[in-house]
């Protein structure tokens, strides 16, 4: 696993200065892949382990690494990052060896990587032509090509892990919207939902697709199926960024309900049984484990309850309320 130096050497720490946000993805041995602003200067990566509730730190540099994505075998995981200048470029790091790849070297923006699924390919966003379009290219970053062309906005693109489809954000219409095409960028087709659906993400079936919603001012995480049905509000609390689980039953999240600090919540993904992961946690050297005495508040249930040892299983729990 990469290392990095201490966070907090020696000593423990509140995380309450620490915020987290799940962009990321997961494997199957239960690494959430996310970013978590550890100093409240930047986002660096870290993985976050379902079945011991342990927080990795990745990467300690003092820049933006950002969006990443477990590879289909779970070896890599695809961000971007501005640490060689200002602009945003692709990067993989190999998590076991923490061996780092450059795949992009712009002036421009290059940025919202997702693999395909056989891992063969990378879809993302890039500035390149002036404003925001998509591109594909190999998994090595050779062989770019870009697949929407348009004087608006295209961008957030990522590919189903079970279908070839790509889902995406455009404001090519009026307003904000999300939009398919399969992979190769034919057959760009708007979902016709007004919910501004942004950050879309796929369940690992193909048939669900959960994205950040902003309704009225309220941000929150809904979920639709991808010929447009109407969306359904399944977290109770203001939140985005979802992260689906296991086969589908559950969706994690981040949300400011803890304090107004950006944490980490898990949910069954019809919005029940919610468990707040981070709160009440200590931070030491790069990793953040969660204190087994601290009071369980008037929040759902103790993050220390919510999975058996080794498993990612949830137990019963109730609603929690905004």
């Amino acid at each position: 696993m990469p290392t990095s130096t201490s966070v907090t050497s020696g000593s423990e720490v509140p995380l309450e200065p620490v915020g987290a946000c799940s962009v990321g993805n997961w494997t199957d041995s239960g690494l959430l892949a996310i970013n978590v602003n550890w100093d409240e200067e930047d986002f660096e990566l870290s993985v976050f382990d379902l079945s011991s509730r342990v927080i990795h730190r990745l990467t300690d540099n003092g820049v933006v690494d950002r969006w990443p994505k477990w590879s289909p075998d779970g070896k890599k995981i695809l961000f971007f990052s501005d640490r060689y200048g200002d602009d945003y470029e692709l990067f993989v790091l190999d998590y076991d060896s923490g061996d780092l790849s450059q795949l992009t070297d712009n002036d421009t923006h290059d940025a919202f990587a997702s693999w395909s699924p056989d891992g063969l390919e990378i879809v993302f966003a890039s500035q390149r032509d002036g404003d925001w379009e998509i591109f594909l290219a190999n998994a090595d970053g050779t062989n770019v090509r870009q697949i929407t062309h348009n004087e608006v906005d295209d961008h957030t693109p990522v590919w189903s892990s079970s279908l070839d489809l790509i889902a995406f954000n455009s404001y090519r219409t009026d307003g904000y919207r999300m939009w398919l095409m399969n992979g190769d960028g034919s057959s760009q087709e708007m979902i016709n939902i007004e919910e501004s659906p942004g950050f879309p993400v796929w369940s690992g079936d193909g048939t669900k697709i959960a994205f950040n919603s902003a309704t009225e001012g309220t941000r929150a995480v809904g979920i639709l199926d991808p010929v447009g049905n109407d969306p359904i509000r399944i977290m109770p609390v203001e939140g985005g960024w979802p992260v689906w689980l296991e086969d589908d039953r559950r969706i994690a999240f981040s949300s400011p309900k803890c304090g107004g600090v950006w944490q980490i919540f898990l949910a069954n993904s019809d919005g029940t049984d919610v468990v707040v992961m981070q709160e009440h946690v200590n931070a030491a050297n790069d990793t953040v484990s969660f204190n087994a005495d601290a009071p369980t508040s008037g929040h759902v249930r103790h993050a220390g309850e919510d999975l058996r040892a080794g498993e990612a299983v949830l137990l019963p729990g109730k609603l929690l309320r905004p």
